[in-house]
């Protein structure tokens, strides 16, 4: 009877000894997202027909804004072909190695890349410059409903930017394919010329044979400045035109009328009409390169819903030679083929 009264006697004595024991802090300092993490190097080469570079970086921290990367300037870099060329690239911007003017990349050779940074060496894979596709480009009148950050449903203009092969398409075939654009503005005679590196899209002959098709839906490409859905507000005043005159490509049948039709809100300046130049850009990959930008492009059409893929390390083709080194990055060798497409628009204000 005595022990079982000495034991409850000594419970309080122990619970206070617990709480100061969870309370008081440990050695170990708490964890600062902004200063404790890996440092990689990170590599973003490519051997084409249409340019070539090797961008060298240190992965960094994380903020709000962006991912740090550090510049590595000071890095030798160097491409052999497997017919014996040797190449050094040179900085001349800051991290971006740019190589010799006698450079002259071609079809069917095998690539292969070294990158010294210190006292540390990295190599690639080989990479060998699979030819590219003849193609044809069409671009077809499309409307998308898309939903803005209220959750709201809007139609959107644009175009279906479709690519069809003159010639059977090899099953081991695999592409990627990116878009850049260049007009003028109507009113300031200012240039532009836009670039979107972040969006692409893929392709691999076995899915496209397998779809028992010859064409591939490239990209769709929303209305320029959204200039087509302001124009038509106008253009459905004017009478006498079917509501399709407004939209899409422009004909030489309606396109004066058109222009003839539409003026500035209390203006007498007539709206005028511009020419967006379409560059589609295919680059020809290797099944290792199309499996790991196939990872990237799953991971920008994640929706942030649990039926996303699961975040994944994407696969490379650089390794340090003897060590379980990560090195990020890949070095691709791609034959470039592009074709161009002009679509034409309406501004009816000054933007």
């Amino acid at each position: 009877m005595s022990r079982s009264v000495n034991n409850h006697k000594a419970f309080p004595f122990l619970l206070v000894l617990l709480t100061i024991t969870l309370l008081t802090p440990g050695c170990e300092e708490p964890y600062q997202f902004d200063k404790e993490y890996s440092r990689f190097i990170l590599i973003d080469g490519r051997v084409t027909t249409n340019g070539s570079r090797v961008i060298v970086s240190y992965s960094g921290g994380y903020n709000s804004d962006s991912t740090i990367l550090t510049p590595i300037t000071d890095a030798t870099v160097i491409v052999e072909s497997f017919s014996g060329q040797y190449y050094v690239f040179e900085s001349l911007l800051n991290n971006v190695y740019n190589p010799p003017e006698d450079f002259d990349p071609v079809a069917g050779e095998t690539y292969l890349l070294t990158v010294q940074v210190g006292d540390k060496t990295i190599l690639s894979r080989p990479e060998t410059m699979v030819p590219a596709l003849p193609f044809d480009l069409t671009a077809t009148y499309a409307e998308r409903t898309v939903f803005t950050a209220n959750n709201e449903a809007e139609i959107r203009y644009g175009h279906d930017v479709t690519a069809s092969f003159v010639r059977s398409i090899p099953e081991t075939t695999f592409l990627k394919w990116k878009y850049e654009g260049d007009w003028e503005h109507p009113y300031t005679y200012v240039d532009y010329h836009e670039v979107t590196g972040s969006q692409f899209n893929l392709m691999s002959g076995s899915e496209l044979n397998a779809a028992g098709i010859s064409g591939f839906d490239v990209l769709w490409f929303p209305n320029q400045n959204d200039t087509y859905s302001e124009a038509l507000d106008f253009a459905i005043q004017v009478e006498d035109l079917e509501e399709d005159d407004y939209i899409g490509t422009l004909t030489p049948e309606n396109q004066q009328e058109i222009l003839d039709s539409l003026t500035l809100v209390n203006d007498t300046t007539p709206a005028k009409q511009y020419t967006y130049t379409l560059r589609v850009i295919q680059s020809t990959l290797s099944e290792r390169a199309y499996t790991y930008w196939d990872q990237i492009l799953t991971q920008q059409r994640n929706t942030g819903t649990i039926f996303d893929a699961l975040p994944a390390e994407f696969e490379g083709n650089l390794f340090v030679p003897n060590t379980n080194e990560v090195v990020l990055g890949y070095f691709s060798a791609e034959d470039v083929e592009m074709r161009e497409y002009e679509l034409f628009y309406i501004m009816d204000r000054v933007k």
